[in-house]
């Protein structure tokens, strides 16, 4: 199953991938599609279901939030999803998981 598809990837019942993204860094508006490679997978030590992305695109850094129902689901994504750093946020969000 897709990395998206999957029953981990909701908050509340709603799918949170991919997610909205901040500029944190930079000028320029988020960007409108997959095309940027993910940089750097936070987990938050404030919010136990809770893990924080950065990708960067034209020179401007962004930010993405994703919540999850589950704090197990969390931490086993946040752990896959820093294992793919480097890769397109499109080719992550299809990556095959069990």
């Amino acid at each position: 199953m897709q990395l998206r598809a999957h029953p981990c990837m909701t908050h509340r019942g709603v799918s949170n991938w991919p997610p909205v993204w901040t500029c944190i860094s930079g000028q320029g508006n988020p960007p409108d599609d997959e095309t940027s490679s993910l940089e750097e997978v936070h987990r938050s030590t404030v919010v136990k279901n809770e893990c924080f992305l950065i990708i960067e695109c034209d020179e401007t850094r962004y930010m993405g939030a994703l919540q999850f129902d589950d704090e197990q689901c969390c931490e086993k994504i946040c752990r896959l999803l820093s294992n793919h750093c480097g890769q397109s946020i499109r080719d992550i969000g299809e990556l095959d998981v069990p």
